[in-house]
């Protein structure tokens, strides 16, 4: 959401007039630092923004194939209408924090639930999860090597193409413009996955959960 707001309001500060969503002071504010600054945050927001999406799939496909782990885990429940309703919503808040664990493990990442559990491309050690149907939905095996270099194409080619995307638009800039605004875009990208994982990180319970999230 935080991705998604943010990519929303650096688009609208770029066009002409003023947009409704942010207050007049604000938008003074961000059109007073440099264009091609703001040119290389937007990048970097839809660079992580793609991430984010490949992330959700891989949530999507991680839900497909654990289905029926996340059915053992459901049938230890006794629920009752409102109890139901209730599991639905938990389920529902944990959605976006999947999804950033999904997204780091794409990019070559890992992400834990717990002090003994590791799940990264070539490794996985799973344990004991709470009894939370979503956290059923985790790797339970490596990656294949064609899952691997799948999903390194995806970000490779998904990154080149934005990059140069914002490269080209900076054909009567300075040389040094033009360097600096990829290294920029690639900082930004690298900031705010580094806070959605800070985000998602913390505690779910004492002991080996006292320590969940991206590794």
């Amino acid at each position: 959401t935080l991705v998604f707001a943010l990519g929303t309001w650096l688009w609208g500060v770029h066009k002409p007039g003023q947009p409704v969503i942010l207050p007049t002071q604000f938008v003074l504010a961000i059109r007073a630092i440099p264009w091609w600054v703001r040119h290389a945050v937007r990048t970097g927001t839809i660079v992580t923004t793609g991430l984010m999406i490949l992330g959700a799939v891989v949530t999507c496909v991680w839900l497909y194939t654990s289905r029926d782990a996340m059915a053992q885990i459901l049938g230890q429940w006794t629920l009752d209408a409102p109890s139901g309703i209730a599991l639905g919503v938990t389920q529902a808040l944990y959605v976006p924090t999947v999804i950033v664990w999904a997204t780091a493990w794409s990019v070559g990442g890992a992400f834990t639930l717990g002090s003994h559990t590791h799940f990264s491309f070539h490794h996985v050690a799973g344990g004991p999860v709470p009894a939370l149907p979503m956290l059923g939905a985790t790797p339970t095996e490596p990656a294949s090597t064609l899952t691997v270099w799948l999903l390194a194409f995806i970000v490779l080619v998904w990154s080149a193409v934005v990059g140069w995307n914002a490269v080209s638009r900076l054909k009567s800039a300075r040389w040094s413009t033009v360097v600096a605004m990829p290294i920029l875009a690639s900082g930004t990208a690298m900031v705010l996955l580094a806070a959605l994982s800070l985000m998602t990180a913390g505690s779910i319970g004492p002991g080996v959960l006292a320590r969940v999230g991206v590794d």
